[in-house]
C-alpha cells in the first residue's frame, strides 16, 4: 500500500513512518503536519491509506476527512486517538474511517492494522474488478499478463470494437477536484459519441491517467480526438495546474502495458514542445535538437550573487536560467541534467556559507525530485522554491558572538585568496586569537583552520568544474602559494587529487 501519515507531533510522525518502511512492504509516500497539508498530499499522491491524528493545528484530522467526503473523494483511513478522544473516534468511524489506533501506539497494533487494511483493499479491488482494474493491473504487473489480456479482450469486446487508441495524461500539478472534473468531462465526451466506449484509470503512484478508447470504426476515434484536443489538451484549469497528454494510436490490447510504459517517458517532451500540445511519436520525431551546452556563465553569476547576498541579481540570473530552455530545443534528459548540475552548484556554495539555508535546501530532496518530474513548470517551480529560501528575509536573532563570526566569515569571503591567519584576522576584528578560536568552535562547530580550508577547496572545486585553468593557477587563486601543498590539502578534503576530481566531472 501507498500510505500518507498526517500527524503534528514530529516524533510520532517520523517514528510511525520508519516503522512502516522498515518492518513492512508498504511505502510511506508522504508526511503532513496538519489537515491542510494532508489534503494537498491526498490530491497530489492519491494514497491507498491515510493514517491521521485527530487533534492538529490549522485543520484537524476529522475536518480533513470530512472535506474529502464532501468532495466525494474515496479514501481508506485509520485515525490515531488517545483514550480521552474516543468520542471523536466514534465520529470518525461515522465518516467512513476503516479503523483506529489508540495512543501510545504499539508495533504489533500497527502491523496488525496494516495487514487487516491491506486485505480489505485487496478484497474490495477483487470485488470491483472490471476493465479499469484489469488495465491498471496490466500496467503495474500485479497479475499474469496472459490471464489479463484474455479477460480484457472479453470485457472490451474487441471483435466488435477493433479500433483502440491509448491516451496518457500526467496530472502531477493538478488539484484533486480538477482531476475529478477531468474524469467527468471525459465521461461526457464518450456519451456524446455512440461509436466509442472509453475506460479511464487513475494511477496514483505516477500521477497519471490512462484512457483506453475503443470504437467500431475510425470515424468514432476521429471525433473523440477532435473533442479531446479542444476540451482537455488545450484547456487550463488554473495557472498552476497544467496537464500533459500523449496519444498512441492503433494499440493492440496485448501491448497495452508496454505502450503505457513507453509513453510514460514521452510525456517529458512537454519541456520542448509548444504548450497544450498532444504528444505523439511523430511530433517527437520531428523535433530538431540542439547540441548540449550548459550555461556556465549563468552559473558563475548565480554563484557570485549568492556570495554577495545580492537578492535582485540572484532572481535575475535564476530567471535567465529558466529562460535558457525556452530559447533552445534540448532533450528532456539533458534539461534535467542541467537543472541537477545547477542545483548541485548552488548547494555547494550554500553549504559553505549558511548552514541553516543548506538544511532547508536538503529538505527539498532536489536530486530525487528533479530526476522524476515530467514538466518544465515543475522544474521552474522547484528552482523558485530554492531561490525563495536563499532570498528569505527571515531575521535571525544574533548576539554579539554571531555578529563577530559573521564579520569574520565576510572577511574570509573577500580575502580568501590572500594569506590569512587566525592572529591577523583576530587583529582585524579587535579581539584576541583565543577568543576568535573559541567563537569558531562554538558558533560554526569547526575550528578556524578547517573552515578556511573547506572554503578555499570549495572555490577550487568550482574552478576545476567550470574552467580550463591549470592546477597551479587555481591553487594561487584560492590562496595557496605552493601547488604541491594545495594538491595535498585538496586530496585530504575531497578524497581525490584535483586532476582526478576534474576527470570525474
Amino acid at each position: 500500500m501507498r500510505i500518507l501519515v498526517v500527524e503534528d507531533e514530529v516524533n510520532i510522525r517520523l517514528g510511525l513512518s520508519k516503522l512502516i518502511t522498515s518492518l513492512t512492504k508498504h511505502q510511506v509516500i508522504g508526511e503532513a503536519k496538519n489537515g491542510i497539508t494532508g489534503l494537498e498530499m491526498v490530491g497530489k499522491y492519491q494514497p491507498d491509506l491515510i493514517i491521521t491524528d485527530i487533534r492538529m493545528p490549522e485543520m484537524d484530522g476529522l475536518s480533513m476527512l470530512r472535506t474529502l467526503s464532501e468532495k466525494e473523494i474515496p479514501f481508506y483511513a485509520v485515525i490515531l486517538s488517545g483514550y480521552a478522544e474516543f468520542d471523536y473516534a466514534k465520529q470518525a468511524i461515522a465518516l467512513g474511517v476503516t479503523d483506529y489506533l489508540l495512543k501510545p501506539i504499539g508495533v504489533d497494533d500497527v502491523l496488525s492494522m496494516l495487514e487487516k487494511i491491506d486485505a480489505k483493499i485487496t478484497k474490495d479491488k477483487t470485488r470491483e474488478k472490471g476493465p479499469e482494474q484489469l488495465i491498471r493491473n496490466l500496467y503495474t504487473g500485479e497479475e499474469q499478463e496472459t490471464d489479463l489480456v484474455g479477460q480484457l479482450e472479453l470485457y472490451l469486446n474487441t471483435r466488435e470494437n477493433p479500433y483502440c487508441n491509448l491516451y496518457l495524461g500526467y496530472v502531477g500539478c493538478v488539484k484533486v477536484e480538477e482531476k475529478m472534473e477531468l474524469q467527468k468531462r471525459i465521461h461526457e465526451m464518450t456519451e456524446q459519441i455512440p461509436q466509442i466506449s472509453s475506460y479511464l484509470v487513475m494511477v496514483g503512484v505516477t500521477n497519471e491517467i490512462i484512457i483506453v478508447v475503443l470504437s467500431s470504426d475510425q470515424e468514432g476515434q476521429k471525433k473523440f480526438l477532435e473533442q479531446f484536443e479542444r476540451k482537455i489538451v488545450k484547456r487550463h484549469f488554473t495557472s498552476d495546474s497544467e496537464t500533459v497528454w500523449g496519444l498512441h494510436s492503433s494499440v493492440e490490447i496485448k501491448d497495452l502495458g508496454e505502450v503505457v510504459k513507453d509513453m510514460h517517458e514521452d510525456l517529458s517532451y512537454e519541456m520542448v514542445l509548444p504548450k497544450q500540445t498532444l504528444i505523439t511519436k511523430e511530433r517527437i520525431k520531428n523535433l530538431k535538437f540542439e547540441k548540449y551546452q550548459y550555461p556556465e556563465e549563468i552559473e558563475r553569476k548565480i554563484y557570485h550573487a549568492i556570495c554577495d547576498e545580492n537578492k535582485d541579481k540572484l532572481k535575475e540570473q535564476i530567471d535567465k536560467f529558466k529562460g535558457y530552455f525556452k530559447e533552445h530545443i534540448i532533450q528532456p534528459k539533458q534539461i534535467r541534467h542541467m537543472y541537477l548540475k545547477m542545483v548541485s552548484s548552488i548547494m555547494n556554495v550554500v553549504q559553505e556559507m549558511d548552514g541553516t539555508a543548506y538544511g532547508k535546501l536538503q529538505e527539498l530532496s532536489s536530486f530525487s525530485y528533479i530526476s522524476n518530474v515530467r514538466t518544465s513548470h515543475e522544474l521552474e517551480q522547484h528552482l523558485d522554491e530554492i531561490a525563495a529560501i536563499l532570498q528569505s528575509d527571515e531575521e535571525k536573532k544574533e548576539d554579539i558572538h554571531n555578529y563577530t563570526i559573521k564579520r569574520a566569515i565576510n572577511y574570509i569571503r573577500e580575502h580568501y585568496q590572500e594569506a590569512i591567519t587566525l592572529d591577523a584576522l583576530a587583529d582585524k576584528l579587535e579581539i584576541t586569537p583565543e577568543y576568535l578560536s573559541t567563537l569558531f568552535n562554538r558558533e560554526v562547530e569547526i575550528n578556524f583552520t578547517t573552515f578556511l580550508k573547506r572554503f578555499r577547496i570549495s572555490h577550487a572545486k568550482r574552478l576545476l568544474k567550470t574552467t580550463d585553468l591549470k592546477v597551479y593557477e587555481i591553487a594561487k587563486m584560492v590562496g595557496y602559494a605552493d601547488p604541491k601543498y594545495f594538491i595535498r590539502v585538496f586530496k585530504e578534503v575531497q578524497g581525490a587529487s584535483p586532476k582526478e576530481f576534474r576527470l570525474k566531472k
